[in-house]
Order: C-alpha cells, then sequence, then structure tokens
C-alpha cells in the first residue's frame, strides 16, 4: 500500500496510518513491523500501480507478482528492489489511537 503522509513522531519513532479495513494493516498487526520505502523517481509508475485503490477490502495479491522483493535477516517484511531506501519499523501498540 502506498501511503502518502509519514512523519517523524519522536527522533526515533515514524507514524503511519493505514485504514482500519485494509489488508496492509492486518498484516503489519499480525506481524509487528512495516517497511518505510523510499522510492526512486524511476519507480513512480510502481508507486501509482501498487498504491492504486482496489473495490475489494483485501489487496489484490496478483500486483505484487511482478515486482522484485527481498527479506532481509531476521524481518519478515517484503521490501522492494531498487528503491533509495528502507526502515525496518517494529509496531508500538497504541490501543486509544487504533480505534
Amino acid at each position: 500500500m502506498a501511503i502518502t503522509w509519514a512523519q517523524a513522531l519522536d527522533y526515533d519513532k515514524v507514524t503511519i496510518v493505514p485504514h482500519n479495513g485494509s489488508y496492509t494493516r492486518t498484516l503489519i498487526e499480525k506481524s509487528g513491523y512495516f517497511a518505510v520505502q523510499i522510492p526512486t523517481a524511476a519507480q513512480a509508475e510502481l508507486v501509482s500501480e501498487l498504491g492504486a485503490e482496489n473495490n475489494s477490502r483485501f489487496d489484490n495479491a496478483d500486483k505484487m507478482k511482478n515486482v522484485e522483493i527481498f527479506y532481509k535477516d531476521d524481518f519478515d517484511v517484503p521490501l522492494i528492489a531498487g528503491c533509495a531506501a528502507w526502515l525496518v519499523c517494529k509496531r508500538i501498540p497504541e490501543p486509544h489511537n487504533e480505534q
């Protein structure tokens, strides 16, 4: 899922707000991790394709079939090859904000 807004919450924290019903949020809650990836200008079309709205409650798994991904040791978080940078983040539960 492409996120249009992410900001530093504190010197060592990042805030994201995935929709309550999104498949992405389900994956983050299940694994406890997410990645912030900085795409290059050459990946602009890919970002548009991956971030396109879907009428389904769950993301279309086929949209990832031609995307080259890799994994870093100790993290089961898919990272997209070719990005300028990657930041693997651990989820900090905030029940009062997650409703």
